[in-house]
């Protein structure tokens, strides 16, 4: 039950529950006659409360001093938000992340609080908002909205409600007190293993460098520069952006090495802070900085990007295209010859090219999430693949590639499993007892065969069942352990006897490990 605290030292206090109190100031009057009131939400006791109550007064209090009750005081959510995106002063953001921020506010924020008063928002106003956007449907995906997208309205309402605060305009943040706070989804990327990589660089090979027939000189080179990308991007780990802000001075021919120093973003170029510019290629087109010091990097490569890379620049040279040290490594070939690629046409051709030679479906981006799989898959340390990818710590490379975990887990399992040498498994079972089951012959006494059919089934063998144990216990063996069945051949009724025992002899002193032999795991 709310009360209001009667106390006069609690005035404009009211006790909620237990360490919540709500604070409400007179502010006078609103333009439309209504009294105006500022109310905060106070979480801890008493005194903390009390404390809270007389600082919001200091702050009216200077407020008024100044003759400032203020458009501020009636400023609405929208009006705040426009200040935050062009206050470039209070936050460093890149121009993708601006416009990132944009497709969130006018898509799923503006629409529901813009119109109303940042100071008059309320949590529970910003959790209906969440609800409402979980039924939403996408227009891009046709499904629900992810977590991941409320997770980032969520993250982007608490800075513009942190930026008023930082401007004294408000006094708390509404969003901090949201109840189950929306979270990002943890759906795997799609990768490339080992093989699957392999496969898709012998791919390459196999592109036609002929059109209707006839050789095509353009296409050779279009096919090079896919080639050339492509070699890069599973052999460096390389983002989109930064591929395409290669120069042919970055290329270190004697030690191996690509050096990064920038990337292409597909963007307008109003959209783009001027600091962080580099050079405007286009309208459309901006060579930036890159984001942080981790992300300017070296990477030594293997001998074949180098080649593949020597190959192509030998081709643009040929084809007139310019390839000094100052330009471009990704050019125009057939329209607008010697201008900059744009990055998304790579994104056409790598669809274009899994779908005709029957890839599984990734995207561009994904390539670099199969070169960081593959290197952890190496047992390549974390700190190193983290440092090849240009993350900014540890942390983030460990979030994202929890999958490539799992599998080095496995490998740990095995190397244990080797070490160890499975003792536990060799005590139960012997050549001998393993060569009874398979040929239904007695090579070992009738109590090691029978403890072997209990630990392959699971299951205690009686005189009922000893029959079915024993055929189910053979099947199982020479199904799933390929090696028996060329073992049972020497095994059969025709091999001399003498023959059978210099073969135990044999297996004996080579000592063969039987640890990979595993109960049938039946479980009712």
């Amino acid at each position: 039950m709310i009360e209001k605290v009667k106390d006069n030292k609690l005035k404009n206090i009211i006790f909620i529950r237990d360490g919540v109190y709500e604070i409400q100031i007179s502010n006078g009057f609103r333009e439309d006659g209504h009294r105006d009131r500022i109310t905060e939400t106070f979480y801890g006791d008493e005194d903390g409360a009390i404390i809270r109550r007389d600082e919001i007064k200091e702050e009216l209090k200077r407020k008024k001093e100044k003759g400032q009750k203020t458009a501020s005081d009636s400023y609405t959510f929208l009006e705040v938000t426009k200040f935050f995106l062009e206050d470039r002063k209070y936050s460093k953001r890149v121009g993708t992340t601006v416009r990132g921020y944009k497709n969130h506010l006018n898509n799923y924020i503006l629409p529901e609080i813009g119109f109303k008063k940042l100071r008059n928002i309320t949590t529970e106003d910003i959790e209906n908002l969440y609800n409402k956007m979980s039924q939403q449907i996408s227009k891009r995906t046709k499904n629900s909205l992810s977590g991941t997208t409320i997770k980032h309205s969520h993250s982007l309402i608490m800075a513009i409600f942190n930026y008023a605060i930082h401007k004294k305009w408000i006094f708390y943040n509404p969003a901090n007190f949201v109840e189950n706070k929306p979270k990002f989804d943890t759906k795997e990327r799609e990768y490339y293993d080992h093989e699957e990589i392999n496969h898709a660089l012998n791919c390459l090979n196999l592109m036609s460098e002929h059109k209707n027939g006839i050789s095509d000189r353009i296409l050779h080179l279009q096919n090079l520069r896919f080639k050339v990308s492509i070699v890069l991007l599973f052999n460096g780990g390389l983002r989109k952006e930064e591929l395409f802000g290669l120069k042919w001075k970055d290329i270190k021919w004697s030690t191996n090495i690509i050096e990064i120093h920038r990337a292409i973003v597909t963007i307008d170029v109003k959209e783009f802070n001027e600091e962080d510019i580099i050079e405007v290629i286009n309208k459309n087109l901006i060579c930036k900085k890159l984001k942080n010091e981790s992300s300017r990097r070296n990477i030594t490569l293997p001998m074949i990007c180098f080649d593949y890379l020597m190959e192509y620049r030998k081709a643009e040279i040929e084809y007139g295209l310019p390839a000094s040290d100052d330009d471009y490594i990704l050019q125009n070939v057939r329209v607008n010859i010697g201008t900059m690629w744009n990055p998304s046409h790579l994104s056409n051709e790598w669809a274009d090219f899994i779908k005709q030679f029957n890839l599984k479906k990734i995207t561009v981006h994904d390539i670099r999430h199969s070169h960081a799989t593959d290197l952890l898959s190496m047992g390549v340390p974390i700190q190193d693949v983290s440092r090849r990818l240009g993350h900014s710590d540890v942390a983030t490379t460990l979030k994202i590639y929890t999958h490539s975990n799992m599998g080095q887990d496995k490998l740990i399992a095995q190397k244990l499993e080797e070490r160890y040498e499975n003792k536990y498994v060799t005590n139960k079972l012997n050549f001998k007892v393993i060569a009874s089951i398979i040929s239904d012959e007695y090579y070992a006494n009738e109590q090691e065969i029978i403890n072997g059919v209990n630990y392959i089934s699971g299951e205690i063998v009686n005189e009922s069942n000893k029959k079915i144990l024993f055929s189910e216990c053979k099947q199982y063996l020479l199904e799933n352990y390929e090696y028996l069945k060329n073992i049972l051949v020497l095994l059969n009724k025709d091999t001399e006897e003498s023959l059978k025992q210099s073969f135990f002899d044999l297996i004996s002193n080579l000592n063969v490990n039987l640890g990979n032999i595993r109960p049938m795991r039946k479980f009712s």
